[in-house]
């Protein structure tokens, strides 16, 4: 469908509720409503994240990520507060206002540009096809572990301030936004320069940490650093759990891969939501809060065991080697992908030469994307890949066959481009005192630095064009192609 329609449809009928719960009385078709409600504000939240991660700048995702989350986390601060005082009024105010802000998203809406999409909803291939992707599904429950805290808190802690003599009632969450609001956006700056997995490991460590102080005591003090110490867990968590999961799936698929991971998110929530009022009738509000943070613990290892054994490219499958028993199936989606690519009527002479074409399509592709990494620092491939190469040895320096020996890609004219290099201050070159014939090249200073601007968004790259595969797929192409160019040599 695409996510400007999705946007504008999501809207529109989030408006003809809000209009409806000023109207409606029935109790049993308000709950009804709010049931058609969660599933249009699901989808509207999945198009939304999917056209902001479109617009993020991939070197800023993270950071990019926790600054869109904190409009959210500003109206769980504000809007309680809010809606009680227009409430006291009357409900219809409550309403209204909801219509009125309802509008203003929709005409938000309607700006977004309009993009291609290629990929249909089939509830026939829900995981087969990407819809969900198994995998993500199955790490997503990290989420879910950690969020039902967050539910149970957001419905309860009120009252357990409430309980333990606090007038005002408001403080936790006071606190809460204030702390996100602060911690947020620093630390998604700082999962972009450090990776997303140091981050979310120490954030879910501080979510079972905020949980648990409130299983200790209700006081105010408690009250104040479990908040402190939750939101810049809670806080932080999400944006770098998504920015690490997008840098490993396929970039057409951040939609139903938003939509897998708020399914876990908005269900842990929801579940909290629901089962604190039964855990607290029964056990009482520390047993709830306590329950919350073992859940919270539970998800480190839980999230450790599974990411590195979990492929998350489209549909999660586990990777299949090219036997016989496959041969058929290969050749034909080999067949409809590269000669629909380069518009060939005839078919391959053989798989070889098929193999061989898709090797070089692909090389060239990925050549492509670092050429256009690297032109803004006027640097050529060939060229970082010197840098790279004389950063490696060290204050040794090489010889130019030495460097040449090295190389990726052969360049008939390694002097020449050397030359360059040294004109820029990049390497410079000199005659070793034993032998005058023996020439030295190293790298500069400002070589070294050319580098370490490039190192991340390198890796980033190679992430976002590779990732997808899953570590075990790449580790068999890996095998594939080594024992492809070990026949060659």
């Amino acid at each position: 469908m695409g996510k400007r329609t999705i946007l504008i449809a999501s809207s529109w009928v989030i408006l003809l509720l809000n209009t409806a719960y000023g109207i409606i009385t029935s109790l049993w078709l308000l709950l009804l409503l709010a049931v058609v409600h969660g599933v249009f504000w699901s989808a509207l939240l999945t198009a939304s994240a999917a056209h902001m991660t479109d617009i993020i700048p991939e070197e800023r995702r993270t950071e990019g990520i926790s600054s869109w989350g904190l409009a959210s986390v500003l109206a769980i601060a504000i809007a309680p507060s809010v809606g009680l005082f227009l409430f006291h009024y009357a409900w219809y105010w409550v309403s209204g206002t909801m219509v009125i802000l309802s509008f203003g998203m929709l005409l938000i809406a309607y700006q977004v540009p309009a993009q291609r999409h290629s990929h249909s909803f089939d509830l026939r291939g829900l995981f087969s096809s990407g819809v969900l992707n198994k995998g993500l599904f199955i790490l997503s429950i990290t989420l879910f572990l950690y969020s039902f805290g967050y539910g149970g808190m957001t419905s309860f802690v009120a009252l357990y301030a409430e309980e333990s003599g606090i007038r005002f009632k408001g403080i936790y969450f006071l606190a809460f936004a204030v702390t996100v609001l602060f911690t947020r956006p620093f630390l998604g700056r700082v999962a972009d320069r450090w990776g997303c997995k140091r981050i979310f490991l120490p954030c879910l460590v501080l979510i079972a940490v905020g949980m648990a102080l409130l299983a200790v005591s209700g006081r105010l003090p408690y009250l104040i650093l479990s908040a402190v110490i939750f939101g810049i867990g809670f806080g932080s968590a999400y944006p770098a759990f998504t920015a690490y999961v997008l840098e490993k799936v396929d970039a057409r698929r951040r939609g139903s891969t938003f939509g897998t991971i708020l399914l876990a998110f908005d269900t842990g929530i929801g579940s909290g939501s629901m089962l604190f009022g039964t855990l607290i009738q029964h056990f009482g509000y520390r047993f709830a809060f306590g329950t919350a943070a073992v859940l919270a613990f539970g998800a480190i290892p839980y999230f450790l065991a599974l990411e590195s054994r979990l492929d998350l490219s489209p549909g999660g499958s586990p990777v299949i080697p090219l036997d016989n028993c496959r041969y058929n199936d290969y050749i034909a989606g080999m067949v409809r992908r590269l000669q629909a690519e380069i518009k060939q009527r005839k078919p391959f002479a053989s798989l070889e030469e098929e193999v061989y074409l898709n090797l070089l399509r692909t090389a060239d592709a990925l050549f492509r994307a670092e050429e256009a990494l690297l032109k803004p620092l006027d640097l050529s491939p060939p060229q970082y890949n010197v840098l790279r190469i004389l950063r490696g040895a060290g204050a040794e320096g090489l010889a130019c066959r030495q460097i040449a020996d090295r190389m990726l890609t052969r360049d008939p004219d390694i002097t020449r481009l050397l030359d360059r290099l040294e004109r820029r201050g990049l390497a410079a070159r000199t005659r070793q005192h034993k032998d005058r014939r023996v020439i030295t090249v190293h790298i500069t200073e400002a070589g070294l630095k050319v580098l370490s601007q490039l190192d991340q968004p390198i890796v980033r790259l190679q992430r976002k064009q590779l990732g997808h595969l899953g570590k075990k797929r790449l580790a068999f192409l890996t095998e594939l192609l080594e024992s492809a160019r070990e026949h060659v040599s």
